[in-house]
């Protein structure tokens, strides 16, 4: 019976408690309200991607998470096809907490029942509720009024040159039936007023519009003089449709340069300006020589062609200026006379002015060189003070040697008039000196003793002289120049280190220069293979301590045999007497070319002999007899020929005797070195018959 009373008190106990306890919650219930926590919200405008509040104080929420979504509808029913969701996921417990977080979700504050932040640019303009879904789907809350969206207008990039490509971007525009966009601009400059891009524009299903132009130029240009901050004027675009209007500014930067030969703006946002003097004395001087370089930086001008003219006529360069409006060219100064001159600079739209002092200048071609190879250098000078009828001014032009130990020795001393152009000129042989940058230097006998110098560079060479030889035992000469001052060399044959020095106690050390820049040295023509080959002379200047030498100048020569010698001379005789009948052929056979053309089928195998020879073809072993055979018979037609063939005859005569010497000069020759001779040879000399024998018909 106990057991029974606790059974059923236990059943009320429950009964009591279940029938307390709370029913659950199905979704978010209340409503959201707009820019205000008290009932009912005001009419709230706002633009596409607007930032708007959220009061959530009167929400029930049964989840613990909210998501918000545009809506068309102010139903508290969630349409998963036509609601858009936007924005992060809030937690309720951000929502509710007391203060106000801005790190949690980017571009929103959260707390005290508030969300604040952007709503949706991508949709369509016109009236919307804003509903919360907190993951149930029974019921959502709802904005107790729709907020009216209204149009954004956008422009990409919102700075830049005249005529930079910019976009147009419009957002939230109506899409009700018949709602168009117009697009405008407001001028400041020229003639004032707004001027019109476009109109009736249509805009895509969700109110929006892209359209590219390029920006109005306003053909502005930074004042004259340097550090001028960055100047700009704004182009202010409008676009309207039946609903509303919005406006969006383009910063259009001033053209101006960033830099003048070595004269630069220390900061981005300083330019130099229009008309900015750079000839005159002062910070800003930039001197220039004739034909040197000049280099322009310029910023903001009209993207596309940019053309540079020397006082406004020449062109000198042609460059791009890019998207942003930048360009950056390096000109060469024409030949023009001393003193100012002006540089325009030409977008299209506007002509940009500098000026700059052009100074005398010596110009020498060419300025580098090997003096052991007989360079022959032209030194010229422009801008100097032109004489006139009743005065006359000359220039001392004079070479200055570099010789730490002798700084002033110089050459070279030649006195030129200057003519009325301001303009003298002379030639002369690069003088023997050391290596590296010597000075041609110009002095004027005017009031201001003009004085202008210009650099030669010169450079190390080495030769053999002869560069062919045989091994005979005759003195070669290897010379070298160019040699740098005070400078340790060293010089190798076909790269062993044959030559040595040595200083006052007997180390072995390397060599300098003799005087100059130069240095000499004999070799015997003896011990080397006894082969046609190839060698080379190579010098090496010596680098610092624990550095290789460093190659600054080589040459090759050739080395060959008595006994091939002999070969390519008697080759030579034969194609000497070859030439005579060309020359006769050429001379006294008008109208029959096809002898012209075996005569120089004969010369070409003549060729193919000395280039067998002397690429040393081995192998063949025909008899060179049959050379002397071949010059016979031909000696023979020859002899039976017209009158009017006596010269060809005699060549041919001429070519037999030359064979017959190759023959017994060569007669200890192995065949194997002048084999490749022979088969050419007869050849030739076969179709020396065949031409003399032609001749004989014709005439």
């Amino acid at each position: 019976m106990r057991k029974i009373s606790l059974l059923l008190l236990a059943i009320l106990i429950s009964a009591i408690a279940l029938s307390a306890a709370p029913k659950p919650t199905l979704g978010s219930t209340g409503n959201i309200l707009i820019e205000t926590k008290v009932s009912p919200s005001p009419a709230v405008s706002v633009q596409a991607g607007g930032k708007v509040s959220l009061y959530f104080g009167g929400v029930t929420f049964s989840g613990g998470q909210v998501r918000l979504y545009f809506s068309r509808d102010g139903s508290s029913a969630l349409d998963t096809v036509n609601d858009k969701a936007y924005g992060p996921t809030f937690v309720v417990a951000h929502i509710r907490a007391a203060g106000v977080d801005t790190t949690t979700y980017s571009g929103y504050s959260v707390g005290n029942n508030w969300i604040n932040g952007s709503i949706p640019k991508e949709y369509a303009g016109g009236e919307w509720y804003i509903k919360g879904y907190d993951g149930q789907t029974a019921a959502v809350a709802v904005t107790d009024r729709p907020l009216t969206v209204t149009l954004l207008l956008e422009v990409t990039p919102t700075s830049g040159p005249g005529q930079a490509a910019i976009t147009l971007k419009v957002w939230g525009a109506s899409t009700v039936s018949g709602n168009h966009v117009n697009l405008s601009y407001y001028q400041s400059w020229g003639t004032a007023g707004n001027k019109t891009i476009a109109t009736f524009l249509a805009v895509d299903a969700n109110g929006q519009l892209t359209y590219s132009m390029t920006a109005p130029d306003a053909g502005k240009v930074v004042t004259p003089g340097g550090n001028q901050s960055r100047a700009y004027t704004t182009v202010q675009f409008t676009a309207k449709d039946k609903v509303g209007r919005d406006v969006a500014d383009f910063t259009e930067y001033h053209r101006g340069l960033m830099q003048v030969d070595g004269k630069r703006q220390l900061y981005l946002t300083w330019l130099f300006g229009n008309n900015t003097d750079f000839a005159v004395a002062g910070p800003l001087h930039v001197d220039v020589k004739v034909l040197g370089s000049l280099i322009i930086a310029g910023n903001y001008f009209h993207p596309g062609t940019v053309t540079i003219k020397w006082d406004g006529t020449t062109v000198v360069a042609t460059t791009t200026a890019n998207g942003t409006g930048f360009f950056n060219v390096t000109i060469t100064v024409p030949i023009t006379k001393i003193g100012p001159h002006n540089i325009i600079i030409d977008d299209t739209k506007i002509v940009f002015n500098i000026s700059v002092n052009v100074v005398p200048t010596v110009v020498l071609t060419p300025n580098k060189g090997v003096p052991c190879q007989n360079v022959e250098v032209t030194a010229e000078g422009y801008g100097f003070t032109a004489s006139t009828a009743d005065k006359k001014y000359h220039v001392n032009v004079t070479w200055y040697y570099i010789d730490w130990g002798l700084s002033t020795t110089k050459v070279l001393i030649t006195k030129l008039l200057v003519d009325t152009n301001g303009y003298w000129k002379f030639t002369f042989t690069l003088p023997h000196a050391h290596g590296g940058e010597n000075h041609v230097v110009a002095e004027e006998n005017d009031t201001a003793h003009t004085t202008v110098d210009a650099i030669f560079t010169v450079l190390q060479g080495v030769k053999v002289t002869p560069n062919v030889f045989s091994n005979n035992g005759t003195i070669i000469k290897i010379t070298g120049c160019g040699l740098k001052y005070a400078t340790w060399y060293d010089l190798l044959i076909d790269n062993v280190k044959d030559f040595y020095t040595a200083d006052d106690s007997g180390w072995t050390v390397y060599f300098k220069d003799s005087g100059n820049g130069d240095f000499s040295l004999e070799l015997l023509a003896a011990g080397f293979n006894e082969k046609v080959a190839k060698h080379g002379v190579a010098l090496y200047e010596l680098q610092s301590e624990y550095e290789l030498p460093k190659l600054v100048a080589y040459t090759t020569f050739t080395v060959t045999s008595e006994e091939e010698t002999a070969i390519m001379d008697k080759l030579e005789e034969i194609e000497a007497a070859l030439n005579k009948l060309d020359e006769y052929v050429t001379s006294s056979t008008t109208g029959l070319p096809s002898i012209k053309t075996l005569l120089t089928a004969v010369q070409t195998a003549v060729a193919d002999a000395k280039s067998a020879l002397s690429t040393q073809i081995s192998g063949l072993s025909t008899q060179l007899t049959s050379i002397t055979t071949y010059a016979q018979d031909a000696a023979t037609k020859a002899t039976s020929a017209s009158t009017s063939a006596a010269s060809a005859a005699t060549a041919a005569a001429a070519a037999k005797t030359a064979a017959e010497g190759a023959q017994s000069a060569t007669a200890t020759i192995s065949t194997a070195v002048y084999g490749a001779i022979v088969l050419s040879l007869i050849a030739a000399l076969a179709s020396i018959v065949a031409v003399i024998t032609l001749q004989r018909k014709v005439a």
